[in-house]
C-alpha cells in the first residue's frame, strides 16, 4: 500500500503532537512493508530524503512571508503531489489548513482520511472570525474526506451527533521506555522526585502561566520544571530561581527521564482530545496532576489528582511533597492502560484496518461501475 501523511511540520519531530504521531506511525507502517511518504515543509532542518525507510518529500512552505496562511497552499501542494504519485491513501493530520485542498482535489484515485484532532475552534488563541472559519473547515473536511478519525470517544460522539457520521476511533500512542537514566535530570540541575514537571507549548489553552502562578502560591519548596518554547516565559519569570525552563526538547529519551523522575507531571491542557504528552507521561510512570475535564477523566479515571481552578491546584501542590502507596498504585494502573490500549503497534493496526476498509470499498465501487 502507498500511504502519504500530510499536514504536519515534518519528521523527525521538532514541534508537537501531530509530528510525533506522524513519525511513530510512518516508521511502523514502513516496517510492515508499506511505501510511506511524509511531507516536510521546506524550513524543516532534516536534510535526508529518507527517515527510517520513510520517504521524505520537501515542498515549499512560505511561512516567513505568508504566516499561517502558507499552510493552506502547502497542504494543497502536498495532496496534489500525492495524487500524481498514485498514492492509495492520504492521511491528513488535522483539517484547519487542509479542508480546502481535500474539497478541491478529492476526486481522484488517492483516498483522503482526516484525523480531526480536537475542537480547534475552542482554542483561546483564535479570534472570533478564525473560530468561525475553523467550524466551516470542519464541516468541509467531514463532507469531502472519504472517512474521518477521532482520537477520543467524546470527539467521536460530537461528529456523530452533529454530522450523523461515525468516525473511526483511534487514539494516539505512546512508547513504554525500557529503562530510565538520571543523567538527564542531572544535566538540567534537577534532583529526582524534587520537582514538578510541565511539558506543553506556550499556548493559552495549555495554562502554563496558570500553573506557574498556582505553584508560586502553594508554598511548595520543590522546583518547577517547564519544557516549552520558552523565550517569552523565561524572560517574564527570570527572577524565579526555582523554575527551570527547558527550550523545545524533543528527544524522547530525555523527556521520558524527566517525566519519570519528577514528583508529578502537571497536565493543564483544556482543549479536548487525547493528548500525546499525557500518554507519554503515563508510559514514563509519572504521577499525574491533571486539569479536570471529561477528556482527561475518561483516560485517567481515578488514577490522577484533578484541579479546576488556580486555588485548587495551589492546594494540591501545597499538600503534595512525596509519592505514596496510593500514587504508586495510580502510576501502575496508568502504565497498564498504556500497555492495553495505547501502544503504537495497536494504533498502527487500527489505521491499517481503516485504510484497507476504504480501499476495499473503492475496489467494490470500481467493480460495480465496470458492470
Amino acid at each position: 500500500m502507498k500511504i502519504a501523511i500530510i499536514g504536519t511540520r515534518g519528521i523527525p519531530n521538532n514541534y508537537g503532537g501531530f509530528e510525533q504521531f506522524a513519525e511513530q506511525l510512518s516508521v511502523r507502517l514502513a516496517e510492515r512493508g508499506h511505501i510511506v511518504t511524509v511531507f516536510n515543509p521546506s524550513f524543516h532542518l532534516y536534510l535526508e530524503k529518507t527517515f527510517k525507510n520513510v520517504s521524505i518529500v520537501k515542498l515549499p512552505c512560505h511561512e516567513n512571508i505568508l504566516g499561517g496562511a502558507a499552510h493552506f497552499f502547502y497542504d494543497y501542494y502536498c495532496y496534489k503531489y500525492a495524487i500524481k504519485q498514485n498514492v492509495d491513501v492520504a492521511l491528513f493530520c488535522g483539517y484547519g489548513t487542509s479542508a480546502i485542498a481535500i474539497a478541491l482535489l478529492n476526486k481522484h484515485y488517492t483516498k483522503a482520511i482526516t484525523n480531526m484532532d480536537g475542537f480547534e475552534w475552542q482554542r483561546a488563541k483564535y479570534n472570533f472570525i478564525t473560530k468561525k472559519l475553523l467550524k466551516w473547515f470542519e464541516k468541509i473536511a467531514v463532507k469531502y474526506s472519504d472517512t474521518i478519525v477521532a482520537d477520543h470517544s467524546i470527539i467521536q460522539k460530537y461528529y456523530n451527533n452533529k454530522y450523523k457520521v461515525v468516525p473511526a476511533l483511534i487514539s494516539y500512542g505512546a512508547e513504554i521506555p525500557l529503562h530510565f537514566d538520571e543523567s538527564t535530570i542531572v544535566s538540567f540541575e534537577l534532583t529526582k522526585y524534587n520537582y514538578f514537571l510541565v511539558v506543553a507549548r506556550d499556548e493559552p489553552e495549555n495554562q502554563i502561566e496558570f500553573i506557574i502562578s498556582a505553584w508560586k502560591n502553594s508554598g511548595n519548596i520543590n522546583k518547577l520544571c517547564v519544557v516549552t518554547n520558552f523565550q517569552r516565559l523565561s524572560r517574564k519569570y527570570s527572577n524565579e530561581k526555582n523554575i527551570v525552563f527547558i527550550n523545545r526538547l524533543y528527544n524522547s529519551i530525555q523527556l521520558s527521564n524527566l517525566r519519570h523522575f519528577s514528583l508529578a507531571c502537571i497536565h493543564g491542557h483544556t482543549v479536548g482530545g487525547t493528548n500525546p504528552s499525557l500518554l507519554e507521561a503515563m508510559a514514563a510512570q509519572s504521577f499525574i496532576i491533571a486539569h479536570d475535564n471529561l477528556f482527561h477523566r475518561e483516560i485517567l479515571e481515578n488514577n490522577a489528582i484533578y484541579f479546576n481552578s488556580e486555588s485548587s491546584l495551589s492546594l494540591i501542590l501545597h499538600n503534595f511533597s512525596a509519592k505514596s502507596e496510593k500514587t504508586d498504585k495510580a502510576i501502575s494502573n496508568n502504565l497498564n492502560k498504556i500497555r492495553d490500549d495505547y501502544q503504537w503497534g495497536i494504533i498502527t493496526d487500527k489505521y491499517l484496518e481503516v485504510f484497507e476498509k476504504i480501499l476495499t470499498l473503492k475496489k467494490q465501487k470500481k467493480n460495480i461501475d465496470a458492470d
